[in-house]
């Protein structure tokens, strides 16, 4: 029977019981459960506490309603019984292909299905594809939010708000968001910055630059952690400026202004790539006239020539922690929110040097 003496809310409780009940096979697929009346009775709980354990049951797969039959025990489909909808930008190739691999290959193993939603990068198109999920229902959906720096959109909090009345978890990728009360498996982006800065200060260099896109959330936050760890420790503050078109042109710009600078950190590998080839085609060497750290170690920073040092973003391992913590969520809603950060770390190659 149900506890109200536990911190575990009632309708999780009955989930739980009859979860256990589906799985000892006292109920069996095609098996029609007691009408909510007689469950309110049984149970000793209100109308509304029933109705929300059905529906995180339904959610999860175990149950279908049937409209004016009441809930039946729903077989299992080719040994796959969860479904897991993944909403992200499928055309961030630095990114995106490390979330799959590593997503697909954990529901895969727990023998859940994922369905893949692209956002464009968009909080308003992530919003309409979680208003259809919510309509078509799901077992969880795991989201990485959109890049743009402020709050989030107004949709996008009403379409969570809407999940979470439907007591359908939902785990952010990559990024919290402020008014969404998510569970989220995030990079901590801010000390991204700070240990750039530190390698920098180890290697010896005072007078250090930045290209940075305040209109970003990832590098908004690398550039506080940046400037933050270099005020603290008493170095210059940073030359911090956006990326502009002509990069050349401003990295030539910036250094002719301020010939001290000998140390460059830009906000994502692909940036830093950019900015050393501009370097170099100006004459101005890497690393032995400005050192240049990156962002996110994606492929093309071991590629480029001088290799590039750079702040490792674990990708895989986090996307892989996002879905594992989602599927116990899903068994156990009581585990929620799920908060973890992930702290990033340096690989040092060529780019960087000491002075």
């Amino acid at each position: 029977m149900l506890d109200r003496n536990l911190d575990t809310p009632l309708y999780l409780q009955l989930a739980s019981h009859i979860r256990d009940e589906i799985a000892g096979e006292r109920l069996r697929p095609g098996d029609k459960l007691p009408s909510e009346s007689e469950l309110v009775e049984r149970y000793g709980v209100g109308r509304v506490t029933v109705r929300e354990a059905l529906a995180l049951l339904v959610n999860e797969g175990l149950l279908r309603k049937e409209q004016g039959r009441g809930a039946f025990v729903q077989a299992a489909q080719a040994g796959c019984l969860l479904r897991i909808d993944v909403l992200l930008n499928l055309s961030d190739r630095a990114f995106t292909p490390y979330y799959l691999e590593s997503i697909e290959g954990v529901l895969r193993r727990s023998g859940a299905s994922c369905v893949v939603h692209n956002t464009a990068g968009r909080d308003e198109t992530a919003a309409e594809r979680l208003q259809e999920i919510a309509q078509t229902g799901s077992s969880g959906v795991i989201l990485r939010p959109g890049l743009r720096e402020g709050a989030p959109e107004m949709a996008l909090l009403a379409a969570l708000r809407g999940l979470r009345e439907r007591n359908l978890p939902v785990m952010l990728l990559d990024r919290a968001l402020d008014g969404a009360d998510c569970s989220f498996a995030a990079f901590d982006e801010k000390e991204a910055g700070r240990l750039a800065a530190r390698h920098f200060a180890e290697c010896g260099h005072q007078y250090l630059a930045m290209l940075g896109d305040d209109s970003r959330h990832d590098a908004f936050l690398r550039a506080l952690g940046f400037e933050d760890y270099l005020l603290q420790h008493n170095y210059v503050a940073p030359v911090i400026e956006r990326e502009e078109p002509n990069l050349g042109a401003q990295l030539q710009r910036m250094l002719r202004e301020n010939p001290e600078i000998t140390g460059l950190f830009c906000y994502s590998d692909e940036v830093a790539v950019r900015a050393v080839e501009a370097l170099q085609a100006r004459g101005l060497a890497v690393p032995s006239r400005i050192s240049v750290v990156g962002c996110d170690d994606i492929a093309l920073s071991s590629a480029v020539r001088p290799r590039l040092t750079t702040i490792v973003h674990p990708k895989a391992a986090l996307a892989a922690q996002a879905a594992e913590a989602l599927l116990k969520i899903v068994h156990n809603p009581a585990l929620a929110p799920y908060h973890q950060v992930f702290a990033p770390s340096l690989i040092i190659r060529d780019s960087c040097s000491e002075i």
